[in-house]
């Protein structure tokens, strides 16, 4: 099989190239413009196998040039005639197959050792998430040598490519069922981790699709096999059936919910963000301890801590870290990032409420005065000049400290009907 790999593979640089091709196709998905997976090891990972989304369809062009070779060179009919006649038919798709899964490896294991290095914690048991991936390419390979073998021009090529990718969409939006979604995720995935059923059945259905297309690439070759290779892929068949009904219902999510914990750093105040996506963590809490001085200075209760909440929490003893979506994964964050953290010393049930009467519209334009405020005082800021509160920030700040300890207060409290606007 090692031998009938280097024919029709090439000699041992052709196959180094060719891996190397294989490497530089999968890169388009992992170098978006800002590199936001390295403040996420897991995103990093998930990132990784998502590159199969531009390099599947290269390894599966590259099949079917290699099946049309084979097929035109008349081997195939000299195979019927080998000993194990299918193991020699498979060895070129499983050569191929080889390159691409070791450009996928190489892709993922850069790809979390750059969020390793950038301070992103690390998940390795993660890891799992990689061998179904590799299935799901060894069926977008099998595909391309279906092709070349069946249609036996060169011209097949780009639209096995193409045919793979057009799966990989199908999948992506529901019309088919999941089967060649193998990533991409655009959220941070602090909070969760990969679904162990959905991509185990994923893993299961591209195995079973693989072997499927691969017989009908050389029926009549496949039906000589030994009855034990004709049993292992009609179960694997059989399996994916299943498969792929459970990857079409509603249930098939990659991601799921996840036990949380935090990373901190002491201060006045404490800054605490989740464990996955601590990258900012220093430079936020630098900030925010800071800003903190107006306030201190004011008189206010600042709370002990300040947390970055997940959806749905609620916690009047702690504030909250908001942060821009960007932010999160990135390597720094800005002043009003943090003096908008500062004016939430509590997450109000209020905020997440589904009812607008429970959230008074005063609320918003008091945390930009809150936050502005804050940013004012620390010279980040002209204090507005125009408008209708234009006298009370033309005001000392020594005047103006009542109204910010009563405000402080009532957000605190979660007293949002009893806010006011300065007078």
């Amino acid at each position: 099989m090692i031998g009938a790999q280097g024919v029709w593979l090439g000699t041992a640089r052709v196959r180094l190239l060719t891996a190397a091709a294989l490497f530089t196709a999968g890169l388009p998905p992992v170098l978006d413009r800002d590199l936001s997976w390295l403040g996420s090891w897991k995103k990093a990972l998930d990132q990784g196998t998502f590159s199969i989304t531009t390099l599947g369809p290269v390894a599966a062009g590259i099949a079917c040039v290699v099946y049309v070779r084979l097929r035109r060179s008349g081997v195939p009919d000299l195979l019927s005639q080998a000993r194990r006649p299918w193991l020699g038919w498979l060895a070129p798709a499983l050569g191929v197959w080889a390159l691409a899964s070791a450009a996928v490896l190489l892709i993922c294991a850069l790809t979390t050792t750059a969020a390793w290095a950038a301070g992103a914690h690390t998940y390795p048991e993660l890891f799992w998430v990689v061998p179904p991936a590799l299935a799901v390419l060894g069926a977008e390979v099998s595909i391309g040598a279906m092709m070349g073998s069946r249609i036996g021009h060169y011209w097949a090529a780009p639209w096995a490519a193409v045919s793979v990718f057009t799966l990989f969409i199908l999948s992506s939006v529901g019309v088919v069922p999941g089967v060649f979604r193998t990533g991409g995720t655009s959220g941070s995935l602090s909070a969760e981790t990969f679904a162990i059923h959905p991509i185990a059945a994923q893993a299961v259905a591209a195995l079973g699709l693989g072997v499927a297309v691969m017989a009908l690439s050389h029926w009549d070759l496949f039906r000589t096999s030994s009855t034990v290779h004709r049993g292992m892929c009609a179960v694997l068949v059989a399996a994916a059936i299943p498969a792929l009904f459970r990857l079409h219902s509603d249930s098939d999510e990659r991601y799921v919910s996840s036990s949380v914990e935090y990373e901190c750093r002491d201060g006045q105040p404490t800054v605490c963000m989740l464990e996955e996506t601590t990258r900012p963590l220093d430079d936020l809490a630098a900030r925010m301890q800071r800003l903190a001085g107006p306030l201190v200075a004011a008189g206010v209760a600042l709370p002990a801590r300040f947390v970055q909440k997940l959806p749905g929490d609620s916690n009047l003893d702690e504030g909250s870290v908001r942060l821009f979506a960007d932010e999160e994964l990135g390597a720094t964050v800005t002043d009003e990032t943090a003096a908008r953290s500062l004016a939430q010393p509590a997450d109000c049930p209020a905020y997440s409420s589904d009812s607008p009467e429970d959230l008074p519209e005063v609320v918003f334009t008091i945390d930009r005065v809150l936050t502005h405020w804050i940013l004012v005082q620390d010279g980040q800021a002209s204090a507005p000049t125009e408008g209708g509160l234009a006298d009370w920030w033309a005001l000392p700040a020594e005047d103006q400290h009542p109204w910010v300890r009563t405000t402080y207060d009532a957000l605190s409290d979660c007293r949002l009907n009893a806010l006011r606007l300065p007078q």
